[in-house]
């Protein structure tokens, strides 16, 4: 369990709300291209669209925030703890210009499942019993604490630091247990800010990164 809860605290702050977040979706923040490329391969494992769709799929989401265009809003699709669902419809991709224009991700599109495929069966040869471990367990935590960001962050289960025109709140299990995006009615309030906790008591490890 504890390497677990490593390797799935590693992918969630690195992978998920550092760099597909704050550093792919928003580009709140510059940084090297080795370590862009890094927390994209650390972060595929375990999601289930390609990062070029999942940058798409926020971004729309910022845009037709709990709307009927919005991909994933509670409001619209209900209050689901767990939605292991792909977005109704194909992604916006004009939303995504900059992710186009990489070949890095364009090829991490193509070869998405089989990069997947291919971490899974290196970390059988290391261990048959780390496939659950340190791969499906920390992969399916992960699914559980991105759909909790979805749900819980714009329902009534939280509070709110800033008046926004969506209905995002902040929330404290869902900031604690996913690296900094529970704070998700401050990320909304202003996007393009890399730091998500703005009160003495929202950790945000992601920031701190």
């Amino acid at each position: 369990w504890a390497v677990c809860f490593l390797i799935y605290y590693i992918k969630s702050v690195v992978g998920g709300t550092v760099t597909l977040h704050r550093l792919l979706t928003h580009r709140s923040f510059k940084a090297p291209k080795w370590f862009e490329y890094l927390g994209t391969l650390l972060a595929i494992p375990g999601t289930t669209v390609p990062v070029l769709y999942w940058v798409a799929i926020h971004r729309t989401h910022h845009r037709y925030s709990d709307t009927e265009k919005d991909p994933h809003s509670p409001l619209i699709f209900g209050y689901v703890p767990v939605q292991f669902r792909l977005t109704p419809t194909m992604p916006r991709l004009e939303y995504v210009p900059d992710i186009l224009k990489s070949k890095f991700h364009m090829n991490m599109l193509q070869y998405h499942w089989l990069y997947t495929i291919l971490v899974g069966v290196v970390i059988y040869f290391i261990d048959p019993y780390a496939v659950v471990y340190a791969y499906l367990a920390p992969s399916l935590i992960l699914q559980h604490a991105s759909s909790m960001v979805n749900t819980l962050t714009h329902s009534r289960l939280g509070y709110r630091n800033f008046e926004t025109r969506d209905q995002s709140v902040n929330n404290f299990f869902v900031g604690y247990f996913h690296g900094g995006e529970g704070w998700h009615n401050n990320h909304h309030a202003n996007a393009s800010d890399p730091q998500f906790g703005k009160k003495r008591w929202e950790f945000d490890p992601g920031y701190h990164l």
